[in-house]
């Protein structure tokens, strides 16, 4: 569904007191998708965890085949929580991490959320301003029973004590104290924002409202404006908002309610009338100090006093020692530059590579050539550009593009263009492989081949194979992932995984418009497919061979089946020879 009558503004900023970001946004006015996203587990785990959730959210959210909302964003909400769990378990330095967030779908006069945590959506309407989720904190939930007060819970020393967060632990979208749906009303003349805590903790809730009507019809000034109230209140933490009015909000024939002389702040559905009330009179000089500006001297009329115009010899003599001033400090900066014995150019002093590996940016000419050189435990990244050769991955060596598809790997015709083989700890991350369709080359076979190897495979678009866009088989102990990846327009299966031992996970991946079945399953030990989108693949989604229906249920309630071609992306058990790919 189209909104173009919504205005939307959003930012995020890391605040005053902290020099990384651990939150995220998503602002999608088209589609009617918002969200604001906190990371938990310290700046490395946070920040991964809010981007591993905002990635999976969006992902979910753009499939839309006339499912209830709710279940949409349950599922959205879960596929984002079991993605970060098992991401935390396979990187210990991730260990920990999780999120909380508020998900929002504007679908026409509705709005539907998501929420869990201590992120919060308020809805603004008739100068009043009524907080729509519920903070799942120990201080939250006294302050939603109206045991602490607004500004008691906004300096409670446990405040960022959360009750419930996204990734701890492995959920079911219907899970009992999990997710928390709204479904309310968004009338033309209403407006939403969304925000995490960096904001509600250091700005009251009549300054919110106060600040967002004041630039109505400028919702990205307004949620500029937000942030820099948080800033100017301390900024301790991350400050993310989103704003979204609807097509009338603010306009001039929507006057204020009137005044209710035994209000008392909150109104019967738990909002607070946050019309900024008309302060007594100060003295002149007290309220400019206030804005930060000096007060005029009061002269003894009453009225500021102006300053006395400079006699023209006065002017004369300024302008003279104005012009020797500058004169002599062009004659200084000239004489440095002409003598002085060193470089005035500051450059820091680079790092030296360490003595048991090479640096981790080594120009070589091709792949193999950066590969060779490295050692266990090193990062090779490489820069963008057309790598024309097969490449096998080395034990504990991960190799990464400089940009996100940037690096190509383009081998010749009929090959496997990536091989893991026998090895442990190793990874790609970040290419594309497929053909050089503008060079005219012809189809791979297999894009990435793995075999008892412990291998990571991220952020790839695996395209133009004739038999397998991903080939995996674990007949050991090792674990093989492939996550946040794009395997699409192969002739055959998108991803096969087979094997009697090792784990396979996949997960967070687009998996759509291949010939054959997006993904097939071969008996596989602990194989963990979740988050995924298969979409348009000729036959069908998933294909289980030698499986059970108990699997098929499984994967439909952890993955998003999007219909799109003549087979259907239905989830089938087949009883097929367990080699045939």
């Amino acid at each position: 569904m189209q909104h173009s009558s919504l205005r939307t503004g959003a930012g995020t900023d890391p605040g005053r007191q902290r020099t990384g970001n651990e939150d995220a946004y998503l602002c999608l006015p088209e589609a009617g998708i918002f969200a604001v996203i906190d990371g938990v587990g310290g700046y490395a785990g946070g920040e991964v965890a809010a981007a591993v959730a905002r990635e999976a959210v969006s992902r979910r959210l753009a499939h839309r085949h006339g499912e209830p909302e709710e279940e949409r964003l349950r599922e959205a909400v879960t596929n984002a929580n079991n993605t970060i769990y098992w991401r935390s378990r396979e990187e210990p330095d991730l260990a920990g991490m999780a999120c909380v967030l508020t998900v929002v779908l504007v679908e026409g006069p509705r709005l539907f959320a998501a929420h869990v945590g201590d992120t919060r959506l308020y809805k603004i309407r008739q100068h009043k301003i009524v907080k729509l989720t519920s903070d799942h904190s120990f201080v939250g939930v006294q302050e939603d029973r109206d045991e602490l007060s607004e500004y008691e819970a906004m300096h409670h020393p446990r405040r960022n004590e959360i009750l419930r967060d996204v990734g701890s632990e492995l959920h079911e979208p219907n899970d009992d104290n999990f997710i928390d749906i709204v479904d309310t009303s968004f009338e033309p003349e209403a407006a939403l924002l969304l925000c995490t805590d960096g904001l509600t903790d250091l700005v009251p809730s009549r300054e919110l409202l106060r600040l967002v009507y004041e630039h109505a019809g400028h919702p990205q000034a307004a949620a500029e404006a937000l942030i820099r109230a948080a800033n100017d209140a301390g900024g301790t933490d991350n400050i993310t908002v989103v704003v979204v009015e609807g097509s009338r909000f603010g306009a001039p024939d929507t006057p204020p309610p009137a005044d209710n002389a035994a209000d008392t702040g909150r109104t019967a559905t738990g909002g607070a009338d946050t019309r900024p009330a008309r302060a007594p009179d100060a003295p002149a000089q007290q309220n400019a100090a206030a804005r930060n500006v000096l007060p005029d001297l009061a002269a003894g009329d009453g009225q500021a006093s102006q300053p006395a115009a400079l006699p023209p010899r006065a002017l004369w003599r300024f302008f003279f020692y104005g012009v020797a001033t500058v004169l002599t400090l062009l004659a200084a900066a000239f004489l440095l530059w002409k003598f002085w014995p060193g470089d005035l150019t500051f450059r820091p002093r680079a790092p030296e590579p360490s003595p048991a590996a090479p640096a981790d940016r080594v120009a070589a000419p091709t792949l193999g050539a950066l590969l060779a050189q490295a050692v266990p435990g090193q990062t090779v990244t490489v820069p963008p550009g057309t790598y024309r050769e097969a490449v096998r991955l080395r034990e504990g060596v991960t190799l990464q593009s400089e940009q996100p598809g940037g690096a190509r790997i383009v081998p010749p015709a009929d090959s496997v263009a990536v091989r893991a083989e026998n090895v442990a700890g190793a990874a790609l991350v970040g290419f594309y492989v497929g053909p050089d369709t503008a060079a005219g080359a012809g189809s791979l076979a297999v894009g990435i081949l793995v075999r008892n190897a412990g291998v990571r495979l991220e952020g790839l678009t695996v395209t133009g194979t004739t038999r397998a866009g991903v080939d995996i088989a674990t007949d050991t102990t090792f674990a093989v992932v492939l996550r946040d990846s794009d395997i699409s327009g192969n002739a055959g299966a998108g991803v096969v995984a087979r094997g009697t031992g090792g784990s396979v996970r996949i997960t967070g991946n687009r998996i759509e418009a291949n010939g054959g079945a997006g993904l097939v399953l071969l008996p596989a030990a602990a194989v963990d497919v979740h988050g995924n989108t298969f979409g348009g693949n000729g036959a069908g989604g998933v294909e289980l061979r030698l499986e059970t229906d108990s699997a098929r249920a499984r994967l439909r309630r952890t993955n998003t089946f999007a219909p799109g071609s003549a087979a259907g992306d239905d989830i089938r058990v087949v009883i097929r020879n367990q080699r045939d790919p």
